[in-house]
């Protein structure tokens, strides 16, 4: 009957592992059974939950990080079409036009009037601009980016 229960278990084995000393093919079950795995079932190791944290944490830092980039060239981008449109625009609908977009970038600025210069003349124009914005982590962490535009047409 042992021999019948010993042979059952190492049918289970690879070839090349069967017929070695029982201990050693309790060893060899084992490590092929739990291979990379705890021995509780639905257990997760330490370092899955590590690298799970650094993914999560990098991928959360790289939002914050990102997103004043966004807001900088989505505004970016439309002063300088907005500005290509200076023979058709007069100053005050170009001023106007420059302060919406800057709203809907969402860049929050003070006093528009003082922080975004436009120089209009003769067909031409050019915006100049700058202000200051913060990613935001927890615990109160703030990295301040500052940006500039400076865009003629």
């Amino acid at each position: 009957m042992i021999a019948h229960r010993a042979s059952l278990r190492t049918h289970a084995l690879p070839p090349s592992l069967r017929g070695w000393p029982i201990s050693t093919e309790k060893r060899a079950m084992r490590s092929i059974l739990f291979r990379g795995r705890s021995a509780i079932r639905g257990a997760i190791e330490v370092g899955t939950v590590v690298w799970l944290v650094l993914v999560v944490g990098g991928g959360y830092a790289g939002w914050q990080f990102a997103q004043p980039w966004f807001r900088y060239l989505h505004f970016k981008e439309d002063a300088s079409a907005t500005v290509k449109l200076a023979q058709v625009l007069s100053e005050s609908a170009m001023r106007e036009r420059i302060n919406t977009l800057a709203a809907d970038a969402g860049i929050w600025i003070d006093n528009p009037e003082q922080e975004i210069h436009l120089t209009y003349g003769q067909g031409h124009a050019r915006v100049q601009a700058e202000w200051s914005e913060a990613a935001e982590f927890p615990f109160g962490f703030e990295y301040w980016f500052d940006f500039r535009v400076d865009t003629q047409g």
